[in-house]
């Protein structure tokens, strides 16, 4: 797949929580997040940990959450940019997307699941 985007010059944005980076298990990944960012692509704050319930933690909690994911994501990858923010499971409230936003990122939504995390799918 990597060859696909990589001939086709295919963009795209790679959605990774913070703490793999922080326990260097990004090995674990298709790319290495530095690649990532080199060959033109988008890595984004997926929060801390991928809390279901982020939504519904104080603004002390999400914020710690959201910092502590990009200070992981610049940690290895310190030239990244990091403009997008997807919570776990799309679950989003306006607080959330608001306390993002006060970090400089966007919230990305969507409306359709496909099922492309679910590895025994495929």
């Amino acid at each position: 797949m990597p060859e696909v985007v990589d001939e086709e010059r295919l963009r795209s944005i790679d959605w990774r929580p913070g703490r793999p980076f922080e326990r260097g298990e990004i090995r674990l990944a298709l790319h290495d997040p530095a690649a990532v960012v080199a060959e033109g692509h988008t890595v984004c704050n997926h929060s801390w940990s991928h809390r279901m319930d982020l939504a519904k933690q104080s603004e002390v909690v999400i914020l710690k959450d959201l910092r502590d994911t990009n200070n992981a994501i610049r940690r290895a990858v310190p030239a990244a940019k990091i403009k997008y923010f997807r919570a776990a499971g799309g679950l989003f409230n306006t607080r959330l997307v608001g306390l993002a936003k006060s970090l400089g990122m966007t919230s990305l939504h969507w409306s359709l699941n496909t099922g492309d995390w679910n590895r025994a799918a495929f």
